[in-house]
């Protein structure tokens, strides 16, 4: 056993004692962000348009359709740029005897489970002491968007876990090829889940080239390569040709040079307004890194951290995106102020103290400061109780007036969770497309002026939203066939029903 000098024992001592302390307030403030995904699942808070889309595309795949087309006469509007691993686990879910939703709710759980997982190996492989490896692991927890990914129906966990997992697998003991076959296999199913986890291939791939390990790095991005072609080839083939051209229609969501130059903005607002911890942990991460550039520059951590950062910027330049992309550069985060502040060795005593001192102590301060959030969202959902999401949605539906015709609805939930087929997939999307054709949305029109649905429900009032509906969802044509042919008939919490006006001729005697 190594001799160990007083001053060397008294710096193990406070390790010791640091890691606790900050094992024990990392672990509260995951334990209150587990409780905000329980109550959060309860009450249906995390549902929205968006995981509906998600959890539609289940339920039409379950049936036998997988990538609904843009447009078909028998089943409504299609489009959405969702790559299709989350969905069909999903729809093998509601296949085994699932409802739709709780099919979605076990995928989403499970990914949250592998993903915790996930990021322990890696610390672990990265010599992070066992205490700080499952503190900083806590504390994915305690993020508001992580929260966000294991309570709804959409596939943002389950890439970050299996690129969490790549990380593992390759900073294990040595494998040769086997264990990057291994590694390329985990980002090509990654890939599959959500294309922005090649971030993490790539981040891998240059930490290959700065470890000297070229033939690694090539026989990588060779096998990362063919994995991501087989993906689109298959999902290509599987959807009757369809998934290319859809992602053609829509991948983009009406990207511009000026909504490019905004992506930095968009990415802290929307940071600062849905997540303000997780900005802190993120940005205390980029601190650490730039003061200590030349050591961290070129550590995967460090890689990892600018890659998911860089990601995240280019996907904020499109519009229609939203805070569950940042969850990404949470993790990233974690990896790199855990690997930073928790190695096993001690710090180089040549070092000077106040820098030895400083992450260590402001990750106690982010720890200690993670619980708030958890606070807050408990008292937000414990006074949701009874009257959240979930039991708007239910109302809404029993509001529903009775008919033989269709539900056309800003959220496809309502609709399926009514028994029936959403008409429209994606409202964004279908504004998106009609803006560039407008002969798309003309069948749809033609729907709303026969009056052929006996209900279109909205998330807003159109009377106070006129905005949101022209520029976002649905659009100017379809909005205006429905101010014509449709009047308010009621509302359930923030959903809106319209019906077909009675003072009105019936559609067949004009």
């Amino acid at each position: 056993m190594p001799h160990l000098d007083d001053g060397s024992r008294a710096a193990a001592g406070r390790a010791t004692a640091w890691s606790r302390a900050f094992l024990g307030l990392a672990g509260a403030a995951g334990i209150l962000g587990l409780a905000c995904v329980v109550l959060g699942l309860r009450n249906g808070t995390h549902l929205n348009h968006v995981a509906a889309a998600w959890t539609t595309m289940a339920a039409d795949l379950a049936q036998g359709l997988f990538y609904r087309p843009l447009y078909a006469p028998d089943i409504g509007y299609g489009g959405t740029r969702f790559f299709p691993l989350f969905f069909s686990l999903q729809a093998l879910g509601i296949r085994a005897g699932l409802a739709p939703v709780v099919a979605g709710h076990v995928v989403a759980l499970l990914s949250g489970a592998f993903l915790l997982g996930g990021a322990y190996a890696t610390l672990r492989r990265l010599a992070v002491a066992r205490p700080v490896a499952a503190g900083m692991t806590a504390l994915l927890l305690a993020s508001v968007v992580v929260q966000h990914g294991l309570a709804t129906t959409r596939g943002d966990v389950l890439p970050l876990a299996l690129v969490l997992w790549a990380f593992a697998v390759c900073l294990g003991a040595p494998g040769g090829r086997r264990r990057l076959a291994a590694c390329a296999l985990l980002f090509s199913l990654a890939f599959a889940a959500k294309p922005t986890a090649l971030g993490g291939a790539l981040a891998l791939g240059l930490w290959l080239l700065a470890q000297g390990r070229r033939r690694d790095a090539a026989l990588f991005a060779g096998l990362v390569t063919a994995g991501c072609g087989l993906v689109v080839g298959v999902t290509e083939a599987a959807s009757g040709g369809r998934f290319l051209a859809i992602l053609q229609a829509c991948a983009s969501g009406g990207a511009s040079v000026r909504s490019a130059l905004a992506a930095p903005r968009l990415l802290s607002g929307m940071f600062l307004w849905k997540d303000p911890w997780g900005f802190c942990l993120v940005a205390a991460a980029c601190v650490a890194c730039l003061a200590r550039l030349r050591s961290s520059a070129l550590t995967l951590p460090g890689l990892y951290l600018a890659a998911s950062l860089g990601a995240a910027v280019v996907v904020f330049g499109s519009p229609g995106v939203t805070w569950n992309h940042l969850a990404d550069p949470v993790a990233a985060a974690v990896l790199f102020l855990g690997a930073a502040a928790g190695a096993s060795s001690p710090a180089p005593r040549r070092m000077p103290l106040a820098p030895r001192r400083m992450l260590p102590t402001g990750l106690l301060l982010l720890a200690a400061g993670a619980a708030l959030p958890g606070i807050a969202t408990l008292r937000q959902e414990a006074a949701a109780a009874g009257a959240g999401a979930a039991q708007e949605r239910q109302a809404v539906i029993a509001a529903l007036p009775a008919g033989p015709g269709a539900i056309l609805a800003e959220d496809p939930l309502v609709p399926l969770l009514a028994g029936e087929r959403p008409y429209v997939l994606d409202p964004f999307m279908l504004r998106l497309v009609a803006g560039r054709d407008a002969g798309f949305a003309a069948p749809l029109v033609e729907r709303i002026a026969d009056r052929s649905f006996r209900a279109v429900v909205f998330l807003n009032d159109p009377r106070t939203h006129g905005p949101w509906y022209e520029t976002v969802h649905f659009g100017p044509q379809v909005m205006r066939a429905i101010e014509a042919n449709y009047e308010p008939a009621g509302q359930a919490g923030r959903y809106v029903v319209y019906a077909p006006r009675r003072d009105l001729p019936t559609p067949g005697g004009r």
